[in-house]
C-alpha cells in the first residue's frame, strides 16, 4: 500500500537537500523536491526555486529570468518571501531595469507580512537616502499596528 506524502514534506525534502541539513548537500535533489512542488502549487517552493536559480544552484549557471518567473509566482500568490527577492532583484537591478521606488513597494509587502530582511533592506535604504531623501528618524519608527 502506498501512504500519500504531504505536500509540505515535498517540500522539506527540498529544502533538506538545499542546506544540507543532515545529509550531503545536493542541489540537483533539491530541484527535484522543490519542483515537485512547485508542480503541487505549493507558492513557497516557487520562491525556493527562484532561490536557487539566482545562485545557480543545482543548475548548469544562474538563470535570473527563470529566478524572477518564480519569484514572481510566489508573490503572485500570496508568498511574501517572493516579494522581498523581487525587491532585491529591483534594487540591485538583477536583470531588470535598477528602479529603488519598486523595490520599497515590494519590501513593505514583505515587512508588513513579517520579512526580517525586508525590514534591513528599507532601513538600509532610508538611512543611506538611496533614492529617497535621507530619512533617519523614519528608520526608527516602528510599523503602525493594523
Amino acid at each position: 500500500m502506498k501512504l500519500p506524502i504531504k505536500i509540505g514534506f515535498i517540500k522539506l525534502l527540498g529544502e533538506i537537500y538545499a542546506r544540507g541539513a543532515g545529509v550531503e548537500r545536493n542541489f540537483t535533489k533539491a530541484i527535484e523536491w522543490l519542483g515537485l512542488a512547485c508542480r503541487q502549487q505549493l507558492y513557497s517552493a516557487y520562491n525556493d526555486m527562484g532561490y536557487l536559480y539566482v545562485n545557480g544552484y543545482g543548475v548548469e549557471k544562474e538563470n535570473y529570468t527563470k529566478a524572477k518567473e518564480y519569484f514572481e509566482k510566489a508573490a503572485d500568490n500570496d508568498e511574501f518571501g517572493g516579494h522581498y527577492n523581487l525587491g532585491v532583484m529591483y534594487l540591485k537591478g538583477i536583470e531588470v531595469k535598477r528602479d529603488v521606488k519598486l523595490a520599497c513597494n515590494f519590501f513593505v509587502v514583505a515587512a508588513n507580512h513579517g520579512q526580517p530582511k525586508a525590514f534591513y533592506q528599507l532601513a538600509k535604504i532610508f538611512h543611506i537616502g538611496v533614492e529617497f531623501k535621507k530619512n533617519i528618524p523614519l528608520v526608527g519608527t516602528p510599523p503602525k499596528p493594523k
